[in-house]
């Protein structure tokens, strides 16, 4: 059976193929969500103290909507890449990334990678 091999990175899906070389997915797209997000909540957040109300009923919005995206931008790659190693007759390992917040908690400058990592 041939293989493939994926790392996922923060800005890519790197895919080694046995006998085919790499190919790379791009995943700018879902940064950018995670990214418009982040500072939608954040200028939400700036009106907790004069808005609660109103704060709460659009950050509960913003968040399920930029979960929606997210969710639907990993699904429609994921089935795409699934799609094009099935026709190909490939088997897939993948990365486990389970505890991966875990094991960058100690180190300095934490809280910004275990950010980048969650997205």
């Amino acid at each position: 059976m041939l293989w493939s091999v994926s790392d996922v990175n923060e800005t890519s899906v790197t895919e080694a193929r046995d006998g085919s070389g790499v190919i790379r997915y791009d995943l700018k797209g879902l940064y950018h969500v995670h990214r418009v997000y982040e500072l939608k909540r954040r200028s939400i957040q700036a009106l907790r103290k004069t808005h609660p109300r109103r704060s709460k009923k659009l950050m509960e919005r913003y968040n399920m909507r930029g979960r929606n995206r997210a969710r639907d931008f990993l699904h429609k790659l994921t089935t795409r890449i699934v799609r094009e190693l099935a026709s190909l007759n490939y088997g897939i390992i993948l990365e486990d990334l389970n505890g991966i917040k875990e094991r960058t908690a100690s180190r300095g400058g934490a809280n910004k990678i275990r950010r980048r990592l969650s997205k």
